[in-house]
């Protein structure tokens, strides 16, 4: 866990970004930084002012990427194909945008990792997946590690750290070994397990074009909600939908988020030359 947070918080200051001031004298710190001091730096988002004049809207202005999962109860995972994806000879980086529940897009999400990796490890490859806002800056970051995604032969399974800038760890998504349920972890900063997801039975190598995943809380058998891949007649492409329990806070939300492009690329990533299931 240390060494996959050094290498996180090492990427994300190889990309340029800055985080909050650190002391270089001897003096007595009074006050640590906090991830709130950072969120001040960040330019505002735009937002619509059509109808600014209804007495009944009200605008709030988020100053963090992450808020914008505020009154949000699912969002849409759609990967994008580019021309460039479909002549080349070598899998480009992933790239997928994240729209709300009335369509609007809320982030655009892109891979970092090597040529040799995507070659070699396909959709097993270790990579940085970083989340950008609209107003183009950081919102969500997480590190996945090269790991076996098969639960028979499960001596170290996948599992996804998802940060929020300047390098904030908010938790984890952690596959968990059973026979043929595929299960996972999602695990608060504390390491605590606030929920579990279980899909369907897992084959080795098998890939999916339609599944559900179900959230559970706890040890209850009644489902909360569930994270489904379907097809959408009007996009004439299949999507990701995470449909998030209620009152949930929007650190919790964006574990989700990382849960969902975890499938993708466990169950669902397509190869962009022929476009179809790997």
């Amino acid at each position: 866990y240390e060494e996959d947070l050094g290498d996180s918080c090492h990427a994300s200051r190889a990309d340029g970004h800055k985080g909050p001031t650190i002391y270089n004298k001897k003096t007595v710190i009074i006050k640590q930084p906090k991830s709130s001091d950072f969120s001040q730096n960040r330019c505002p988002l735009p937002i619509s002012i059509i109808s600014r004049d209804n007495p009944f809207n009200t605008f709030v202005i988020p100053y963090t990427g992450i808020q914008l999962l505020n009154d949000v109860e699912h969002i849409n995972i759609e990967q994008t194909i580019e021309l460039d994806d479909l002549t080349s000879v070598i899998e480009s980086e992933n790239r997928f945008i994240i729209k709300g529940d009335h369509g609007q897009i809320l982030y655009s999400g892109l891979e970092n990792s090597n040529t040799l990796q995507r070659i070699f490890c396909c959709t097993g490859r270790r990579f940085l997946f970083r989340i950008f806002d609209r107003s183009n800056q950081e919102a969500i970051f997480f590190t996945r590690r090269f790991a076996c995604s098969t639960p028979p032969f499960g001596c170290y399974l996948q599992k996804l750290q998802v940060f929020v800038p300047p390098c904030e760890y908010i938790g984890c998504v952690q596959q968990l070994w059973t026979p043929m349920v595929t299960t996972f972890s999602i695990r608060n900063c504390n390491n605590s397990e606030i929920y579990r997801v279980e899909g369907p039975i897992h084959y080795s190598c098998k890939r999916f074009k339609e599944a559900e995943f179900y959230i559970f809380k706890d040890k209850s058998l009644r489902p909360l909600t569930t994270i489904s891949h379907h097809w959408d007649e009007r996009l004439m492409n299949y999507k990701l939908t995470v449909n998030f329990p209620p009152r949930i806070c929007c650190n919790y939300k964006a574990l989700f988020i990382a849960c969902g492009i975890l499938l993708e690329y466990m169950f669902f990533e397509i190869t962009k030359s022929g476009m179809c299931c790997k």
